[in-house]
């Protein structure tokens, strides 16, 4: 056993201290810190912490390396894992990390001694002390290390899960091990790894990045506990036997519910939304590590159940307060437990110890950043780490002996105020005494009054499998003390099979409860499907008493899982539900992907429930995506007859069932008969009316001063401060025009505004007739003697220019027959219906020559938006069948900055099949009109194959694009992967002689990181905004909006306006593993370049740089290359102006 060769164990006074001359923000927004080590003496002068609480050092290098996990025994000995070797996981056998055992040896309180347990391990993380050893992560495998002669170090090696590959990504991997109530040990899953574990029955799990799962210590099962979370680290169970993980990038802190999903990068939820968070703070950092909670009875009221977090960015630990609102768990932003002045300080584990202390594994760094700076960066420290021991007056005292004890002093400590005490008392119950503990455990449950002891005791039995279900069943009376209840449901869901007294009594629970009580019961009925369980849990959401999120959630992945049963689903189908029944059962369905659950969706669709649109999709969806053969025929028959009246959903209804199904003959005839409608309805209004608000102008109803109701388009519901105008074509005016009119010209007390009316034009644009709402709700008749016009062309304009906040519309209708009909339906929906029906036409395969014409002419049109009209480029090459390259050059017309000639010219050649020689001259001549935009937009398409890579460096060499296209990282990178050896080297030729632009780029850096930091205050964070909207939303989440197809941005504030800046104009710089491109080679030749996201079935998906998905079969693939650079384009610099980019960074400073 190793001595320490000087005491290391003080106490300090914690005192203020004088904070380093560089300002202290500064020193912890730096990815790497600038300020030097300091000694763990010094260090512990640096911290400050609330007044009663003082702080210990326990060890440092070099007794220990640098400490990842701890755990402690039932000795309330202190195990580390260790690591030097992080962040790069050594060859096979040749790791030097170790686990280290800190122990009080002479009952003192003070921990005197330090001895490896075991080493030759590699990068170890979560641990478990087991029995006469340990449970270990350390890569590649989960191992039992057992201390088989009790000489105090392992010696027999034990493989629990083998198989788990050499992780992807060493920053979380397998860590925080906590056994729970249970007997279960829970483990986080950490970020970007996929892995496989199987058990010894046959059990087997995937997980793919965050996620959480639980496997019993022997190895005989393995279950998902939850799906998500980006990259949880560290967890804790609270008195109750919740489990509560810490995460960066969500929210620091979550509590889990069974089951349930959880956002992460790019991982979509089950179909039930993700779970509720118990947070919407971050702690201004998306580096969080380490949960804790002071689980102790000692603590006075106003400290216990507090949470602790560690804070690796920002050098502290923060602190919540756990509270509920229902059955949802709240943590309370508090004031933060520890603050320290090193910046080196970084807290990766906290756990509350037998003692009553808190405990903190400081990794102790220049750099903590995994991707914020590259791995192999020489400021990464590997010796240096130490371990913090945090005690409050009054709490701490020694750690009880279990190891050894007997049962009477087991069964005493079952009931000891501190949580880990009771918890390590069950084990050594379970795992030492077993059946000889029965007798006395049976007997303590009927004698103790302590509801903790007695929970414990049931669980004891429980893992003995000799629970008392009928004592379980009594403790759910609502006499007994809610903690005891709550323990007693969790018990009951474990156990298989129940009696129908349980079933009775945990539904009395379900109906009429505490909120807490109530989602424990519906998770123990989830775990217990039958069809009274499933008729239950509709009653009680229909109900929608005492909802809150929680509650609402846990009840719903309850009857997700009755569905997820196939004897239990079946009979659901079988089962006749009222119309809100079905609302109910159907908004769970889209989670359950089998035909049981589609039939159910049908079932709603096909009935009066009450949905929405979005709620209808999702079931449409279901429906065409699980039910085939006759069950599909019969639900497209139905479904065609329910929706013949609404358009709207038919085009929705179509693009699923078209997805599932191309070669339905019923499918496509009904498809193409709904798009043609479509277009119709957009032909009619874009030929008759034109706007330039198409979100304004409504239908509603208004009554007349004859005493009918008329249909008016009306300008009010786009709102009174919003403007806008529709115009008529020209038409020959007859002798007399009527219409019907209301509306307002401003407040009643304001003299009326000419900004509001309805005119008569003639075709020089000179208004002959003009009439203006008449202050009033009701519409009048207006009527116009133009028999001085008859014939001539006019056009009738109509204005709302008011801009009060309130009486500043006007509406119109009841047009005679002589005058251009109005819009048979919204502008903003007859838009949306065209998006609709064009998405459906790049749906099908196959399109009849008269929609084929159809689209050409709305392809030509000005007055459809770009997007829209690089879907129609896509469509049109695709069922003409031309050449790549005239396809490319489509897509490219298909942008508002292209001249109409040219559009025309090109949709003429893809209409025609079209020879290289052919569209050369073409190609040439266009890429020459193009802006720098477009031609890098053209270099990118024509690189991923042969031929378009022969015309790109065509067109370089005559001058008609530039050269400097080619630096463009994905240009560069699919010209490299060329299986053409003299396009490679052609294209390097150029590159070669191109003038280097990175001391131009680098000074343009400097410059405007220097005016993002001088000019915070001027800066417009509304306008940043706007920026971000337009250019980052696509791909990065931001305060809860945008996507998530690059790394969420909260909390990106800490990285400082210095990185910031380099993660914006130099994309490539520091490239997170997983976010970077993946080239990706076909047999075909094709290479397509994009972030891998997810395997679906036989297709791997990619997201590009539009933040588009696309999907390539798996079998398709050749070569597969993960390249050094980001998806996010490297021209910000030139997209941007000084002054936006400032903005952006305004933006990006604020916080929720």
């Amino acid at each position: 056993m190793l001595r320490f060769a000087q005491a290391i164990l003080f106490a300090l006074s914690i005192l203020p201290v004088a904070l380093p001359a560089q300002p202290i923000a500064d020193l912890f927004q730096q990815n790497v810190r600038t300020s030097e080590p300091i000694s763990a003496a010094e260090q512990a002068k640096r911290f400050q912490l609330p007044s009663g609480w003082s702080i210990q050092l326990v060890a440092s290098e070099p007794q220990i390396q640098k400490p990842l996990n701890m755990a402690f025994d039932a000795d309330g000995r202190l195990w580390v894992t260790t690591s030097i070797e992080y962040p790069y996981a050594a060859a096979a056998g040749q790791g030097r990390d170790r686990i280290s055992i800190l122990a009080d040896t002479n009952q003192d309180g003070s921990f005197d001694s330090v001895t490896t347990f075991a080493d030759g391990l590699n990068i170890p993380m979560g641990l478990y002390p087991y029995k006469n050893g340990v449970i270990v992560y350390s890569i590649p495998e989960i191992l039992y290390l057992e201390d088989s002669d009790l000489d105090g170090s392992a010696d027999q090696r034990h493989v629990l899960f083998g198989g788990m590959g050499e992780p992807r990504d060493t920053h979380g991997m397998q860590n925080a091990f906590r056994r729970g109530y249970d007997g279960w040990l829970y483990v986080c899953h950490g970020f970007s790894n996929t892995t496989h574990l199987t058990a010894k029955d046959g059990s087997t799990i995937t997980l793919e990045s965050g996620n959480t799962y639980r496997f019993r210590p022997d190895a005989n099962r393995v279950e998902q506990f939850t799906w998500g979370q980006v990259n949880p680290f560290g967890s804790c169970f609270t008195p109750d036997g919740d489990l509560i993980t810490s995460d960066c990038h969500t929210k620091p802190l979550t509590m889990l519910i069974r089951g349930a999903y959880y956002p992460s990068f790019g991982k979509p939820d089950d179909g039930l939304g993700f779970a509720p968070s118990m947070m919407d703070h971050l702690h201004e950092s998306t580096g969080l590590a380490g949960a804790a909670i002071l689980a102790d009875d000692r603590f006075p009221d106003s400290l216990r159940n507090r949470l602790l977090v560690g804070n690796v960015v920002t050098s502290r630990i923060n602190q919540d307060r756990l509270e509920f609102n229902g059955a949802t768990a709240v943590a309370a932003e508090m004031q933060d437990f520890l603050m320290c002045n090193d910046p080196w300080f970084r807290p990766v584990d906290i756990q509350l110890g037998p003692d009553g202390a808190v405990y903190v594994a400081d990794f102790y760094n220049r750099i903590i950043g995994h991707y914020e700076v590259p791995l192999e960066h020489p400021g990464r420290d590997r010796t240096r780490g130490r371990i913090w021991r945090i005690t409050y007056d009054g709490v701490t005292s020694p750690s009880p002996q279990l190891s050894s004890a007997a049962l009477p002093q087991l069964l005493d400590a079952l009931g000891h105020p501190n949580l880990k005490v009771r918890m390590a008392a069950m084990d050594q119950i379970t795992d030492r005494i077993g059946n000889d503990a029965i007798m006395s455990l049976q007997q303590l449950t009927t004698l103790s009054t302590n509801p903790a002891q007695l929970a414990c005791a049931q669980w004891c039995l429980f893992r003995l499998e000799q629970e008392d279900v009928d004592s379980l069943v009594a403790s759910l009376a609502n006499s007994q003390p809610e903690p005891l209840r709550l323990h007693s449901l969790r018990t009951l869901a474990e156990i298989p099979a129940w009696t129908e007294t349980v079933s009775i009594e945990v539904t009395k629970t379900l109906q009429n409860d505490t909120a807490r009580a109530q989602a424990l019961a519906a998770e123990a009925i989830g775990l217990h499907p039958s069809i009274s369980h499933a008729k239950s849990l509709v009653e009680r959401l229909i109900s929608g008493r005492d909802f809150d999120p929680a509650l609402r959630h846990t009840i719903r992945i309850a009857l997700r899982n009755q569905l997820r049963d196939a004897s239990t689903a079946n009979q659901i189908v079988q089962q006749t539900w009222s119309a809100k029944e079905l609302s109910v059962l159907s908004d769970v369905a889209v989670a359950v992907p089998n035909s049981a659950a589609a039939s159910v969706c049908l079932q709603a669709l096909l009935s009066e429930a009450p949905l929405h649109d979005q709620d209808r999709q999702r079931l449409v969806a279901h429906v065409a995506q699980y039910l085939s053969g006759d069950e599909l025929n019969a639900a497209v028959s139905a479904l065609r007859k329910f929706s013949s009246d609404d358009i709207d959903f038919q085009l929705v209804l179509l693009e699923r069932l078209v997805k599932s199904d191309q070669t339905h003959p019923e499918v496509s005839a009904w498809a193409l008969d709904v798009i043609r409608r479509a277009l119709a309805d957009h032909f009619r209004n874009d030929n008759v009316w034109e706007t330039d608000n198409p979100t304004l102008w409504r239908f509603e109803n208004r009554n007349s001063t004859d005493g009918r109701v008329l249909s008016m388009f009306s300008s009010l519901a786009g709102g009174e401060t919003s403007t806008g105008t529709i115009e008529s074509t020209k038409f020959a005016c007859p002798g007399e025009i009527r219409f019907w009119l209301c509306g307002h010209r401003n407040v009643p007390d304001k003299p009326a505004s000419d900004r509001n009316y309805v005119a008569l034009i003639d075709s020089q644009g000179t208004f002959i007739r003009q009439a203006f709402p008449p202050r009033s709700d009701t519409a009048r008749q207006v009527t116009w003697d133009t028999s001085d016009l008859t014939g001539q062309m006019v056009s009738l304009r109509i204005v709302d220019g008011e801009t009060a906040s309130a009486f500043a519309w006007l509406a119109i209708g009841e047009l005679d027959e002589s005058l251009p009909a109005l819009p048979t339906a919204d502008f903003a929906k007859v838009n949306l219906r065209l998006v609709a029906a064009v998405t459906l036409a790049d749906s099908m395969k196959d399109l009849d020559e008269p929609l084929q014409n159809d689209l050409q002419t709305l392809f030509r049109s000005l007055r459809i938006a770009t997007p829209l009209r690089h879907r129609l480029a896509g469509i049109l090459s695709r069922q003409f069948g031309n050449s790549p390259i005239a396809n490319i050059l489509l897509d490219i017309a298909a942008d508002d900055s292209v001249v109409e000639q040219w559009r025309n010219t090109l949709q003429d050649a893809v209409s025609e099949p079209t020879s290289y020689p052919q569209i050369q001259p073409l190609a040439s001549e266009f890429a020459k009109t193009l802006p720098a935009r477009l031609q890098q937009r053209l270099a990118v398409s024509l690189s991923s194959f042969m031929e378009g890579q022969r015309l790109l460096l065509e067109l370089i060499q005559q001058g008609n694009i530039a050269a400097a296209t080619l630096n463009d990282p994905t240009v560069r990178s699919q010209i490299q992967a060329s299986s053409a050896r003299e396009i490679r080297e052609a294209a390097q030729q150029i590159i070669d002689q191109l003038p280097t632009t990175d001391d131009q780029l680098l000074a343009q850096v400097a410059r405007w990181q220097n005016q993002a930091s001088s000019t915070t205050e001027q800066a417009d964070a509304d306008l940043g905004k706007q920026i971000f909207t337009k250019n980052c939303a696509i791909c990065h989440q931001f305060l809860g909006e945008g996507a998530l197809i690059g790394p969420q941005l909260d909390g990106v504030k800490n990285r400082g306006i210095e990185r910031l800046t380099e993660d914006i104009l130099l994309p490539n710089r520091n490239v997170d593993a997983a976010f970077r491109v993946t080239l990706v080679t076909l047999h075909d030749g094709r290479v397509l370049s994009g972030v891998f996201r997810r395997v679906e079935g036989a297709s791997a998906v990619y997201a590009n740089q539009k933040g588009e998905e696309f999907q390539v079969l798996q079998s398709d693939i050749d070569e597969q290359q993960l390249l050094p650079q980001s998806l996010m384009p490297a021209n910000f610099h030139e997209v941007l102006k000084r002054r936006e980019f400032v903005d952006l960074i305004q933006y990006l400073q604020t916080s929720k």
